[in-house]
């Protein structure tokens, strides 16, 4: 191999070991070293090292010695296959992600209110992206899918303004 054709690669040696090392720092710095975090928190950090991920691929795809032609046809792909993941994944596990985005928009509810959603009643344990836990008053920990609560009419009793009652009888 000549000198020039190893130093045309340079560039994109250089991109991917600056973009791997950012990434790590980037994740450590978010949520390694913050394993005590809940889901409300850790899911905006996740999506931002995602997105930087994304970032770092097309950055890597834009430093190739490649010609321009060939160099827009592996972003096509590079597109049209983060497209395709997203569109024929589990309809299940789609409709799943986008009502968990819809909840974290609308915020119909936050961790410690009373919900009911059809025969199910319970105080909100966590809130995750595909599913919310709710504990029942048997203290056991029902996940609901977020669809589930997005087709459902919600009664949502705030932490703030809860009344406990007990049935009590002589005898």
């Amino acid at each position: 191999m000549s000198f020039s054709t190893l130093a045309s690669w340079a560039p994109a040696v250089f991109t991917v070991i600056v973009s791997f090392i950012g990434l790590r720092l980037v994740h450590w710095l978010l949520l390694a070293r913050n394993t005590d975090i809940d889901n409300e928190t850790r899911l905006p950090r996740q999506l931002l090292v995602f997105a930087l991920s994304l970032l770092c691929g097309i950055a890597i795809i834009l430093s190739l010695p490649l010609s321009e032609e060939i160099r827009k046809q592996i972003l096509a792909l590079f597109g049209v296959l983060i497209s395709g993941v997203i569109a024929f994944s589990s309809t299940t596990m789609t409709a799943n992600l986008m009502a968990g985005f819809m909840m974290r928009v609308t915020r119909p509810y936050k961790i410690g209110d009373f919900i009911e959603v059809g025969p199910h009643f319970g105080r909100v344990y966590q809130r995750g992206l595909f599913d919310t836990d709710i504990q029942t008053e048997q203290r056991q920990i029902i996940a609901l899918p977020n669809m589930y609560l997005v087709q459902n009419p919600i009664t949502v009793t705030h932490s703030s303004g809860t009344v406990i009652f007990a049935e009590v009888s002589l005898g």
